[in-house]
């Protein structure tokens, strides 16, 4: 049977001589005449694109909910962060008002501060945003440390850092 023969309603077929003759026998409680194979399974189709509708229903209200639940903490979540970046913002506002009324000048690693709020300096061991929250500062990578020591020591030149097209 297709798809399309299975969800159509059911229609008795009109009354013939033979479905009004037919008796039923005495092992059935429903005559053969009112309940047919063909009775029998429009009622379960029905049955079955019921309980179909069902479950979709059920699962769309489960995935509106669990939605609507993540938007509600996502929304929450914004507006902690610009609650955050707001009070960042007038904390280096005042901290910038007050350098400014001692007459010094901002250094350098501060006038970046203002401009890129998450950043870490592993040379000076600074740390802003959310990075000071999450772990230490992390130190110059391994080469950097071996290249100071071999310039210190004397045994790096700064021509060992040209590149090749500059020649010698």
């Amino acid at each position: 049977m297709t798809p399309s023969q299975s969800l159509v309603p059911y229609r008795p077929p009109p009354p013939s001589s033979s479905s009004v003759t037919t008796t039923s026998s005495a092992r059935t409680l429903i005559p053969s005449r009112l309940f047919t194979q063909q009775t029998g399974m429009a009622i379960v189709t029905e049955l079955l694109y019921r309980l179909l509708m069902d479950l979709i229903g059920r699962f769309i209200n489960t995935v509106h909910n669990l939605a609507s639940e993540r938007l509600d903490q996502f929304s929450s979540f914004l507006q902690r962060k610009a609650a955050e970046r707001k009070e960042r913002l007038e904390a280096e506002a005042r901290e910038r008002a007050e350098k400014e009324k001692e007459g010094g000048q901002l250094s350098v690693v501060q006038e970046v501060g203002g401009l890129a709020w998450n950043y870490s300096c592993p040379m000076e061991k600074v740390v802003r945003g959310e990075r000071a929250e999450r772990r230490p500062v992390p130190g110059p990578p391994g080469w950097v440390k071996g290249v100071l020591e071999g310039v210190r020591e004397g045994r790096m030149l700064e021509r060992d850092f040209w590149i090749a097209t500059h020649g010698d």
